[in-house]
Parts: structure tokens; C-alpha cells; sequence
């Protein structure tokens, strides 16, 4: 990538940031809870390693060992915590849209608003968890979408863009069922693209619990031993 190339990368990258605003919605996916959580979980593991050390240089190494898988156990639970978060946060934005709205419209596509993996991902608007296909070494060019469309309610026109990109497909001039707030249209929930999110998203999830789940068994035998 040369110079020019780099300067326009980093120009749309701007672009679509602002584009997609500064503003996190504390339902969406990317909440800072997360990294709330993510923090605490480190917090844990750095302050059990530094306190084991200096109780064990204290002298009282039959109390370091107690600390040190103590702050491991606590730091695998809120780990897990924080490993749910986004899948929390995303089935909450699905209900408070279908809460919200309520108005069914239907929807043509006048823009499909498709660009690459990469460009998205450094944006950092992609929908929950960084989906991507299962040919890792080609994700740089996976196309992500975030269609735009048009509606017509109450006699007026409307622009819906959700201003998310994912994976979900959208075509120039297809129609998509939508629903929309009819107090505010241009608040709307496109369920179809947030159903196949949430199933990619849950099955995600849940195939990597496993692994979290036993080493939290397993420190969790070693607080107990090493506390009697």
C-alpha cells in the first residue's frame, strides 16, 4: 500500500466513523460494559500475581498460594461474564426494537452500502462478535453491508440506514419487510438481518463456553484446596 492508498484508507475510515457517530447507544453491541468487565478480569489477574508476591516475600507463603488461585478463580467468572456481554446486549437491542417498532412497511434497497472486511472492521462499525466467514485467510475481502432504504409512510418518504455493517446480503432495488416506530420512521428494525445475527452470534458463543466453564471448575478446585 502506498502512501496515497494509505492517506484515502484512512480518509474513508474517518469518514465512516463519523458517519456512523461518536454516540453508543447502551443497547448496542459494543457497549462499554464489556470492556468494563474486560478490565476487571485482567484488574484480577495482574493484582493476584502482584500480591502473591509480596506476601510470599513477606514471609507467609502458606497464605500466597490461597490469594493467588483466589484472584484466578474471581478472574474466570468475571471473564465469563464479560464473554456473554455482547450476546446480552445484542438480544436486548433485538427487544427493545420489537418493542419499539411496531409499524410494518416495506422497504426497497437504493444502496447497499458494501465495503471490505478490513476497512469495517478498523472503522470499527461491524455488527457483534467480528462475524466472518470460515475462510479466515480471505476475510480482508469479505464484503460487509449496511443497506439503505426507502419507504413511504404517512405520505412521506424515508431513508432508513442503520449505519451497522454485517454480513447480511442486501441487493440494489430488492424490498425487505421492515418495521418502523411510527412515531419516529426513521427508527426501524430489520429483522431478518438481526435474526441472522443472533443465531451466528449464540451458536458462537455458546461453542466456546465449554473450555471457559472447566477452567473455572478447575481453579476453582485449587481455591478449595489451597484454602483449607
Amino acid at each position: 500500500m502506498d502512501e496515497k492508498e494509505y492517506r484515502e484508507r484512512n480518509k474513508e475510515i474517518s469518514e465512516l466513523k463519523a458517519y456512523a457517530g461518536t454516540d453508543v447507544d447502551p443497547l448496542r453491541y459494543r457497549d462499554s460494559l464489556h470492556d468494563k468487565w474486560i478490565f476487571i478480569t485482567f484488574a484480577l489477574i495482574i493484582g493476584g500475581l502482584i500480591a502473591t508476591f509480596i506476601i510470599g516475600g513477606m514471609g507467609y507463603r502458606f497464605i500466597a498460594p490461597k490469594v493467588f488461585f483466589g484472584a484466578l478463580f474471581a478472574s474466570s467468572i468475571t471473564g465469563l461474564i464479560a464473554y456473554f456481554i455482547p450476546l446480552i446486549t445484542l438480544k436486548r437491542q433485538i427487544s427493545y426494537l420489537r418493542e419499539r417498532c411496531t409499524e410494518r412497511v416495506t422497504g426497497r434497497c437504493v444502496r447497499t452500502g458494501e465495503i471490505t472486511y478490513s476497512t469495517a472492521y478498523a472503522a470499527q462499525v461491524i455488527m457483534p462478535f467480528y462475524r466472518t466467514t470460515k475462510e479466515e485467510e480471505h476475510k480482508s475481502a469479505e464484503l460487509y453491508y449496511d443497506p439503505e432504504y426507502v419507504i413511504e409512510f404517512s405520505g412521506k418518504t424515508y431513508h432508513l440506514c442503520e449505519r451497522r455493517f454485517s454480513l447480511s446480503p442486501a441487493s440494489m432495488d430488492s424490498e425487505r419487510t421492515l418495521y418502523i416506530d411510527p412515531t419516529a420512521p426513521t427508527v426501524f428494525f430489520d429483522e431478518r438481518r438481526y435474526g441472522s445475527e443472533y443465531k451466528e452470534a449464540k451458536e458462537k458463543c455458546f461453542a466456546g463456553v465449554g473450555s471457559r466453564i472447566v477452567f473455572i471448575i478447575i481453579t476453582a478446585i485449587l481455591f478449595w484446596i489451597f484454602a483449607m
